[in-house]
């Protein structure tokens, strides 16, 4: 036993209970220790975060996959010209001409106001938005600006391609730009009513579905917007909402399904009143509706995309391809596929409405520049649900490379006839005097617009 020691100064006093004689054995005081040097301390070097690249550098590094806008912009530029042709008359230089003179609630009315069998109003509040920024209408400038919308279509088709084209996405967004920018579509990138309505629906359409896939409520509203303006742009602007409408069903977002379902209620009825069938120029020209006649359009303007003379050979595998590769089993990523799905059913339907109200022409052409881009969707669609069917497997690399080079071929046979369309387009709108069918009411036009200060066409001369 260790021995009692007396305490000492300064040691701890004795406890009350503790007998006298008996000392408390006194332990020395713990030594006190450093406290922890901080994690960042001088000598200790400070963690470094990963240098993230800024957000334009992936689309610099990916800007190849649209090269094909670059081109197709170009010939625009190149062969567009400031002269009004064929619908411009009515749809742009006269509807500004009773734009300008109408009070507040007429110009309303004339904004949704009927332009043969459509309503323009996304068309319309861009002539008038062009109008009141530069005080003239310069036709030139709204055939860029009509064809920069497909830049739009182009750059949200890459991001649902992203989203669920796979492996080699790059390469099929790619097959995408060169069938968005194939120049088949000359018509549409040459005039300006033509181009403005016939892409306009289109970007609008990818604009809704982009904007709802976003999944942020914050952008429901526009999303909302864009979805009415699209039923009141176009002939085919109800089947657009309704096909905006499908793309928001999968997920479990109640709040913008209901949005874009009450959108469709409540705008496309809005849509026919006061609407007049029948209104269409080439009213007289029908023919009785055969739908032997309308099934072969249709599978025609399918095929018109690689081969004018044999579309219906063409046409007939295109579809066969839809069927065979469709992504049946993707069905179960509803998020990433489902918007894709939508674009392909939007084309379909819209070539199918088209195929029935222009087979009973007289001079119906099923390969009508104007409306090709369908088409072109389809066959870019079609690719896609190739890739998704060869997906992990090993010749999934080897049907890419084919499937490019089968869409470059037909994209460069389409280039050097839709740049004789562009040349010829051109061309006639300066040879002919009007460009119209109707050269009387042409000429009022144009001196109604003149004096109003909107387009002088004799300045262009």
């Amino acid at each position: 036993m260790k021995p009692l020691t007396a305490p000492q100064k300064g040691s701890a006093s004795l406890s009350p209970k503790e007998k006298p004689g008996n000392y408390r054995q006194v332990k020395p005081a713990p030594a006190r220790q450093s406290p922890p040097k901080p994690a960042n301390s001088p000598r200790q070097k400070p963690a470094t975060s990963p240098v993230k690249s800024p957000l334009w550098h992936p689309w610099v590094i990916n800007s190849w996959i649209f090269i094909p806008a670059v081109l197709y912009l170009n010939m625009a530029y190149r062969y567009a010209s400031n002269i009004p042709v064929l619908d411009d008359y009515d749809a742009i230089l006269n509807f500004l001409n009773n734009f300008k003179a109408a009070g507040f609630g007429q110009k309303l009315l004339l904004l949704i106001s009927q332009h043969n069998e459509h309503r323009l109003l996304h068309s319309r509040l861009l002539y008038v938005a062009y109008y009141g920024i530069t005080g003239n209408i310069n036709f030139r400038n709204i055939i860029f600006i009509g064809d920069l919308q497909l830049l739009a279509v182009a750059l949200i088709s890459t991001y649902f391609i992203r989203k669920s084209g796979g492996k080699y996405w790059k390469l099929i967004a790619f097959i995408w730009s060169l069938c968005i920018f194939d120049l088949n579509t000359y018509e549409a990138g040459n005039m300006a009513m033509f181009g403005v309505q016939s892409f306009g629906v289109i970007m609008l359409f990818f604009g809704s579905v982009f904007l709802y896939d976003l999944n942020n409520r914050k952008y429901l509203a526009p999303a909302a917007l864009l979805q009415a303006v699209t039923i009141f742009s176009s002939g085919n602007g109800i089947v657009a909402s309704l096909f905006i409408t499908l793309s928001t069903l999968p997920g479990n977002d109640r709040v913008k399904k209901i949005v874009s379902i009450a959108t469709t209620l409540v705008f496309a009825p809005l849509y026919f009143i006061g609407y007049a069938n029948g209104a269409s120029a080439d009213t007289e020209r029908h023919t009785p509706f055969n739908i032997g006649n309308a099934v072969i359009y249709f599978v025609k303007m399918g095929g018109a995309h690689f081969s004018f003379d044999y579309s219906l050979a063409f046409g007939i595998p295109l579809f066969a391809t839809l069927l065979a590769a469709f992504p049946y089993r993707s069905l179960r990523r509803p998020a990433t596929l489902w918007p894709i799905l939508c674009i392909a059913g939007f084309s379909i339907v819209s070539m199918l409405t088209i195929a029935v109200f222009r087979s009973d022409l007289d001079n119906a052409q099923f390969q009508t520049s104007r409306y090709q881009i369908y088409p072109q969707l389809l066959a870019a669609t079609a690719c896609l649900f190739v890739m998704l069917k060869m997906e992990n497997k090993r010749p999934q690399l080897a049907v890419s490379i084919i499937l490019l080079l089968i869409i470059f071929k037909s994209y460069a046979g389409n280039y050097s006839f839709g740049k004789l369309g562009f040349e010829r387009t051109k061309n006639r709108s300066e040879l002919y005097d009007y460009w119209y069918p109707d050269k009387k009411r042409a000429k009022l036009i144009i001196r109604a617009a003149c004096e109003s200060g909107i387009y002088c066409l004799d300045d262009e001369r």
